[in-house]
């Protein structure tokens, strides 16, 4: 029997500060890294009194109980506040390794983003990469099996198998939220074989 592991938790919008460090301390105690999209909060002055919301007050909280947060992303028309991947760069840049990003393709594809570019970018940066196929690079565009749509799919593998890059892997599908098996294990299979293709 293979062994389970929960590896991340999801909190959408943590930025409820008063919520902040609990969601920490949780992911500290499970053992998991915390997934988060918050608003973005301007930086105080001083790293000394950071302000509430900000990434150095994410990033204070993520070394005092050492978690490991990512931000990651939704389309633009869900009012993301990273739905811009430079954003997120950005935000990320010179911060400490325990803040890294959780890039969903998918969602990126639905603003018309190039999923390959995106990863191009993120070859360093991104700690988890959600594996998000849809039908094309449109707003309405559906989920599909992980291959059947316009991820580039293959692509990706091959850069982060070329550049060494073992992240976190995750499928996700939101056309079926109560059946979502449907999808995730012909994506499974499909996923693995791209990595036997590739030697990994």
């Amino acid at each position: 029997m293979k062994k389970l592991f929960l590896l991340a938790f999801m909190v959408t919008a943590v930025s409820g500060i008063a919520n902040a460090e609990k969601a920490i301390r949780f992911c500290k105690e499970m053992g998991m890294m915390l997934v988060t999209d918050p608003q973005r909060v301007a930086n105080s002055a001083t790293k000394d009194t950071p302000t509430p919301g900000s990434k150095d007050y994410y990033e204070a909280l993520c070394k005092k109980h050492q978690v490991r947060m990512v931000l990651t992303n939704h389309p633009k028309g869900d009012k993301s506040p990273y739905s811009d991947p430079d954003v997120m760069l950005a935000d990320l840049n010179g911060r400490d390794p325990l803040l890294g990003a959780s890039i969903d393709f998918g969602h990126f594809m639905r603003d018309g983003r190039n999923p390959l570019a995106i990863a191009r970018k993120y070859v360093n940066a991104g700690r988890m990469r959600h594996f998000h196929d849809i039908y094309g690079l449109r707003p309405d565009s559906k989920d599909c099996v992980v291959g059947q749509g316009a991820a580039h799919i293959h692509e990706i593998l091959q850069l982060l198998v070329e550049n060494g890059v073992k992240p976190v892997v995750a499928f996700e599908y939101e056309h079926d939220m109560y059946n979502p098996l449907v999808d995730i294990i012909p994506s499974v299979t499909a996923f693995e074989n791209m990595l036997l293709h590739l030697g990994y």
